[in-house]
């Protein structure tokens, strides 16, 4: 039985601390039915609190990204924020973060992927922030991947996710003690899959089901339907003649 969606798979990972009002580097996308994916970990003070810097735009290789999720926490301290690009031009190409103002310190990271639906891939989304033990729990519809990111204060530990297979992971400490991490969750069968943070200090965290592109169309088959083909013995031990293809 043919599937109704292709799997998508992990294309490729890359990540960049920094802090100032911008950050880039480079990543590689390649690949079919391409998604790129974007996070955003800012950690400011109480002089330049992250909630009130968000990102004002994000581009690889020159085009905008769209802004999918973005959390921050209540005290202003941490933000993070997970943007996307269909179809990325393939090969190696910059990623380029703004933000509003200049931030204490940022962690970007990117994961690419392969087999994502073009038309409209986006569809659980979730968002969580909390003094610590971060998550978010996402109904999928399955066949899916859940791109999930979460930011923290103090050195921490990322764990995505805590209930499927994991693919993917970065986890990047920035020069202050702000970390970022970035996972994955294949869903495989439809249900409830949740993304968590185990950090132990402030945190927030956002998380998007992507969803998978459909196979290509079978244009023509052939043989056609009620056709026959011609047999040739292949020895004398064997009967020649014709098979009969029918169906629908």
């Amino acid at each position: 039985m043919l599937s109704d969606h292709l799997v998508i798979s992990l294309d490729s990972t890359s990540q960049m601390p920094g802090s100032g009002n911008s950050l880039s580097w480079v990543h590689t996308c390649s690949g079919t039915n391409r998604l790129l994916t974007v996070a955003s970990v800012t950690n400011s003070n109480s002089n330049s609190p992250a909630s009130s810097m968000p990102v004002t735009g994000i581009t690889y290789g020159g085009q905008a990204l769209s802004l999918a999720a973005t959390k921050y926490t209540s005290s202003g301290s941490n933000r993070v924020e997970l943007w996307y690009l269909l179809n990325p031009p393939s090969g190696s190409n910059t990623i380029q973060i703004n933000y509003t103002g200049t931030v204490v310190e940022m962690v970007g990271m990117a994961a690419s992927f392969n087999g994502v639906a073009q038309g409209s891939p986006v569809g659980a989304s979730g968002s969580s922030a909390i003094g610590a033990g971060a998550k978010v729990t996402l109904t999928s519809s399955g066949g899916s991947i859940i791109v999930a990111a979460g930011g923290a204060t103090g050195i921490g530990s990322g764990t995505y996710p805590v209930n499927g297979p994991m693919s993917g992971q970065i986890r990047i400490p920035g020069v202050y003690g702000t970390v970022g991490g970035l996972g994955t969750i294949a869903t495989g069968a439809a249900g409830s899959y949740t993304a968590s943070w185990d950090a132990n200090t402030t945190e927030a965290a956002v998380a998007i089901e992507f969803l998978p592109a459909a196979p290509p169309a079978i244009s023509s088959v052939s043989p056609p339907n009620n056709s026959t083909i011609a047999v040739s013995a292949l020895t004398t031990a064997h009967l020649g003649g014709s098979l009969a293809v029918s169906g629908t």
